[in-house]
């Protein structure tokens, strides 16, 4: 059972209404969460623009500071050339390098925790701003900034430190002063965390911008403390915990986005970029719900569309349940109370609803009153089918039976459980001609009407004759969608005329072929020797002596002699040679497709042996009318006549062959001749 049928419209019309409200639902929120993701994607990618400048902008500054030092060793090297000393008198020569680390004095405004030179050992040989000459020797191997300069012979930043000269978290660059492959010295600049230096600049957004986004920059080393912030209280703390896990990103990829808390629970949408100079990462830090605001708008307005759709949608299901659900529902009610009943008990709908329902309800009285006049005559109609002498079938355009009548069952022997919806050609017997058939459906694609003869097979497997009437119905395109035939059973008279025509075509007797046909056959076999150049020959046979067999022994008795000859003459000849009775005791036998005169012979030999072979003859006594039997011996005299040399159609060549009988019957009888 189909679940959807003990439903109503009704029903179906709200569950619909809701899936698609679900279905409206589901796409927008998908809606919203692909434009979600979108737009955090492009926060994103704006986010890694901004910090791929700012990276550029400190990589610079690096750039400057290791610039400044290269200058410092340049200097060193002018220093030597200009007093004609070498570079290793100068580096002896303490006093020398203070003061020349005393003529920087540009540099202190960029680098604010002071200039350094390191022994290769890593201690202190000059500083400025100069503090003390206890500070000079000191010991500063143990710095991580002195032990990579010395391990690599590279230029080397150094994590953040607090100064032992300033006591403020510092950052130290280094690099070798190498000669001649040697390590000479170590140079240094120091940098001041909590003071403008050349760092902090590029690090710092307009207050402006800052209060309104409260986006902020900040630098962490490689050991997660905060190098740069704009709040400077928070230089040489730890960034975050949340922080430890983005370093092992970094051994993937250069760019890392992440949300995080603060300490104050804000949650925030943190981006990390890699320097490229050292370990040190950029963090660019923006509130999640500044950056969300465009996402909350649009979830909102989502949320808008969808309350007014929906009331929208539940407005109008009411309607159309106003307007149409509850006319039909008594539109339905009417039918259901009906239903059944007599098409002539039909009465008007009782409904006065106006617009497209009502137009639908009159329309429908108007329908129900042409019901009622097509159904009476359709009744007519009906009963004049089914009870038609004749019998009657209707097919689809594809031959298949919708309707057969009582006259159709009794003709066929099927019933109409039995056929209806079985292809015509059920009652095909195989013996109706092609030519039938074809001549039918030329007429039927004619569009007209076909009259013929079927050979057609009953259930039983009877074959009976159909006069068939089959008349093709066409639609407004002429399209045939119809056919229907009107069977008569002409049985009986097929099997007269069939009767008929043996009769006048065979011997009623012997059952050999008459006249005519003796006639058609030799005119055949003509044709046949003009077009294969071949010969034949007419046997004229004829009975000595039979009148006297009627008048001594009664009719019954001749006309036993008469069908002995017969069978006689038949086993004489060859099966393609033709016996016919064409008088009382006259025989013509069709000797066909001979190659000489010299076949002929054997034949009339055998003919001449063969029928004076004694006939027992069974009569009564007319005077004691007792039975008696005789064995009595009848002759014959045969006239030949050959084609082509004795005639040229049937009846020359029977009057030759009659005549050489005649001639070899006054003669010896009980022979055959042939008139040269």
């Amino acid at each position: 059972m189909i679940f959807y049928k003990h439903y109503s419209a009704k029903f179906f019309m709200y569950l619909q209404a809701l899936l698609f409200l679900i279905v409206f639902s589901l796409i927008l929120l998908l809606t919203y969460i692909h434009v979600h993701h979108r737009l955090m994607d492009s926060i994103k990618s704006q986010q890694e623009g901004v910090l791929s400048i700012f990276a550029s902008q400190i990589e610079k500054r690096f750039q400057h500071l290791s610039a400044y030092i290269d200058q410092l060793s340049i200097g060193i090297h002018t220093l030597a050339n200009s007093n004609k000393l070498t570079v290793d008198d100068v580096i002896d020569n303490p006093e020398m390098l203070q003061s020349y680390l005393d003529n920087r004095i540009l540099a202190h405004s960029d680098f604010t925790n002071g200039l350094f030179i390191f022994s290769p050992e890593g201690r202190l040989v000059s500083e400025n701003p100069f503090i003390s000459k206890e500070r000079i020797g000191m010991d500063f191997s143990h710095r991580d900034y002195i032990m990579r300069t010395i391990s690599t012979l590279k230029p080397f930043i150094s994590s953040a430190y607090v100064s032992s000269k300033s006591k403020h978290p510092s950052i130290m660059f280094t690099a070798p002063l190498i000669v001649d492959g040697e390590l000479k010295l170590i140079l240094g600049v120091a940098v001041d965390l909590l003071e403008e230096n050349i760092l902090s600049n590029t690090i710092t957004l307009p207050d402006n911008q800052h209060e309104n986004h409260g986006t902020y920059f900040s630098i962490i080393d490689d050991s997660g403390n905060i190098v740069l912030h704009p709040d400077r209280s928070l230089i040489m703390k730890t960034f975050s915990e949340f922080y430890r896990p983005i370093l092992k990103k970094f051994d993937e990829e250069d760019y890392v986005t992440a949300t995080m808390d603060n300490i104050a629970g804000l949650r925030l949408l943190a981006s990390f970029q890699k320097m490229h100079c050292n370990d040190w990462v950029i963090v660019m830090v923006t509130p999640e719900q500044i950056v969300l605001s465009p996402i909350n708008v649009l979830r909102t307005v989502t949320l808008i569309v969808v309350l007014l759709f929906s009331a929208f949608f539940i407005l109008s299901v009411f309607l159309l349940n106003r307007l149409i659900f509850e006319p039909l529902k008594i539109l339905t009610a009417h039918i259901d109370k009906h239903k059944g009943s007599d098409i002539n008990s039909l009465k008007k709908i009782p409904f006065t609803w106006k617009y497209e329902i009502g137009t639908l309800v009159n329309f429908s009285d108007l329908l129900i009153g042409n019901i009622k006049k097509q159904g009476k005559r359709l009744s007519s109609l009906s009963i004049a089918l089914e009870e038609n002498a004749a019998g009657i079938v209707i097919t689809d355009n594809k031959t298949v039976i919708q309707y057969v009548n009582k006259e159709f069952c009794r003709l066929s022997g099927y019933s109409k459980n039995e056929v209806i919806g079985q292809n015509i050609n059920i009652l095909k017997s195989g013996k109706t001609p092609k030519d039938t058939f074809d001549k039918c459906w030329s007429a039927l694609e004619k569009g007209e009407i076909f009259k013929g003869e079927f050979i057609n097979k009953k259930k039983n497997g009877e074959l009976y004759y159909e006069l068939n009437y089959i008349s093709p119905l066409t639609d407004t395109q002429d399209e045939k969608y119809n056919y229907i035939a009107s069977k008569i059973d002409i049985t009986t008279i097929k099997l007269l005329e069939k009767k008929l025509k043996k009769r006048a075509d065979y011997d009623d007797l012997t059952e050999l072929i008459r006249r005519n046909p003796l006639y058609k056959k030799i005119e055949d076999a003509i044709n046949y020797s003009i077009r294969f150049k071949t010969l034949f020959a007419l046997l004229f046979v004829d009975l000595d002596g039979f009148k006297d067999i009627n008048d001594n022994y009664g009719h019954d008795c001749g006309n036993l002699v008469i069908k002995t000859i017969a069978n006689r003459l038949l086993k004489c000849i060859r099966k393609v040679d033709t016996v016919s009775r064409i008088g009382g005791d006259e025989f013509v036998v069709l000797l066909n497709y001979l190659k000489t005169k010299g076949d002929i012979e054997p034949i009339a030999n055998k003919t001449i042996d063969t029928l004076k072979q004694p006939i027992t003859l069974g009569y009564k006594d007319p005077d004691s009318d007792d039975l008696l039997s005789e064995d009595i011996v009848i002759t014959s005299s045969i006239g030949i006549s050959l084609y082509p040399e004795d005639g040229k159609n049937a009846e020359e060549l029977i009057q030759k062959a009659d005549q050489a009988m005649y001639k070899i019957k006054k003669t010896t009888k009980n022979g055959y001749t042939k008139i040269d």
